[in-house]
């Protein structure tokens, strides 16, 4: 089964995935990358402006393969 690697990334920083995680395919990456940015975007929902914010999908040798972008969420979303 392929290893894919999912770094968060934005214009001022990145955080790097050293360890990847092992998926049928492309299609099950990009599910799982999903399911990264909807619990980062709960996790984190002070941060209101998520438009710079990517997941940059690559495999062992560090190609790229597919980039999914975090949705745009307005401040005012999070009012309580």
């Amino acid at each position: 089964m392929p290893r894919f690697f999912f770094h968060f990334v934005c214009k001022d920083c990145s955080i790097s995935d050293d360890k990847g995680n092992e998926l049928a395919n492309l299609r099950e990456a990009h599910r799982y990358a999903v399911l990264l940015i909807k619990q980062a975007t709960c996790d984190f929902e002070a941060a209101a402006d998520w438009r710079d914010w990517r997941i940059q999908i690559t495999d062992v040798s560090d190609l790229p393969l597919l980039t999914v972008l975090f949705p745009f969420r307005s401040p005012g979303l999070y009012a309580a």
